[in-house]
């Protein structure tokens, strides 16, 4: 089964950040950078966008 690929809006919005925080990050090197899907369109595997929902919610009771 192909794993499945989360466009920039749904990445932002499942991590409930904004597209410019979500911009920073990456920049910042906090989040992996997206898989270029065409010249306009990149994603993000869903396990790895999962997997810092974990990190973020394991660190939040800190």
């Amino acid at each position: 089964m192909k794993p499945k690929l989360i466009r920039r809006t749904e990445a932002a919005a499942m991590l409930g950040i904004g597209q410019s925080t979500l911009s920073r990050m990456i920049k910042d090197g906090r989040i992996e950078q997206p898989i270029r899907l065409g010249r306009r369109v990149v994603g993000w595997r869903e396990e790895t966008l999962l997997a810092l929902l974990g990190e973020k919610r394991d660190g939040a009771g800190q």
